[in-house]
């Protein structure tokens, strides 16, 4: 099995529609995870990068969150609030660039 050089979790976690912290399928995790798999498909990325839905990563409160394991000294980070808009700038710089996409960088 090849080992990918960037894994993408994407929150795809639904709540109730009456939690005060909201959910990541809400604020439309399904469109990040299709236009971030669509992009590395379209670059010709695949068995290199991986992006995958996952269960809850408990940052719903600050949007739809990514979090990405790579090797390198970058080896482990989270981004929240990504939108759909945010899915080529963040991949442009994380993948191509081998640096943070600072917009949405979380510290935690």
């Amino acid at each position: 099995m090849a080992r990918y050089r960037h894994l993408f979790f994407v929150c795809n976690n639904r709540r109730g529609d009456d939690s005060p912290k909201g959910c990541c399928t809400q604020k439309k995790s399904a469109a990040v995870l299709d236009r971030m798999k669509g992009w590395v498909h379209s670059q010709g990325l695949r068995g290199k990068v991986r992006v995958v839905e996952s269960g809850c990563l408990n940052f719903c409160a600050r949007g739809v969150t990514v979090a990405v394991f790579s090797g390198g000294e970058a080896s482990e980070v989270w981004y929240t609030g990504v939108s759909p808009e945010d899915c080529e700038a963040l991949l442009k710089s994380h993948v191509g660039e081998e640096r943070p996409y600072l917009a949405r960088l979380e510290e935690i």
